[in-house]
């Protein structure tokens, strides 16, 4: 983590915003592209066919794209780039996947909030519920409604926020809604 303690690439920020940042690109060398991840917007499949892609074999058992250490894909702390705008210089591909945000936002209530489990119990305690009822939509999104970007989980957080819009310049944005088209 280096990369996230020293800020070579002048990103600024705190070592929490590189350290996501660096963990959410991904980058190929041998192809030729960036691509950068959003949650709940079909990014884990992508994830997982741009890093068997990569490898050039299938990937063993119980591969995780979140493990970044363990895939093939490189992040940007592994380039030694001198600044931020060195990641648009590359002459890379750079390209991310988006959702329609409402149906991101059910699917992630439906997916993270409605349905309890030892797993997703944390999110349903959270300060804003009453913890002795289930929460709606609707008080689901009053209150990440109330928070900032920065407090926001990256399941429901903005996508622009997700990212990074302000750093990379991307060459397409692909709708999931139309995947096969695009």
């Amino acid at each position: 983590f280096q990369f996230c303690l020293t800020d070579p690439m002048n990103l600024g920020n705190d070592f929490s915003f590189r350290k996501i940042f660096n963990k959410s690109v991904f980058i190929s060398e041998r192809n030729k592209y960036l691509f950068v991840k959003n949650e709940k917007a079909g990014n884990n499949s992508a994830r997982m066919t741009l890093q068997s892609l990569e490898s050039g074999s299938e990937l063993p058992d119980g591969f995780r794209s979140q493990r970044r250490h363990t895939g093939p894909l490189l992040q940007p702390s592994d380039l030694n780039l001198k600044h931020n705008q060195a990641l648009n210089d590359l002459g890379f591909f750079r390209f991310a996947i988006v959702r329609n945000p409402y149906t991101r936002l059910l699917s992630c209530y439906l997916n993270k909030i409605r349905t309890v489990d030892t797993k997703n119990a944390l999110f349903m305690r959270r300060a804003w519920l009453d913890s002795n009822r289930a929460a709606t939509f609707a008080d689901f999104v009053h209150s990440i409604s109330r928070q900032r970007a920065d407090e926001m989980d990256p399941h429901w957080r903005i996508q622009h926020y997700n990212l990074f819009c302000d750093i990379v310049k991307f060459d397409k944005i692909i709708k999931i809604e139309n995947y096969q088209e695009e």
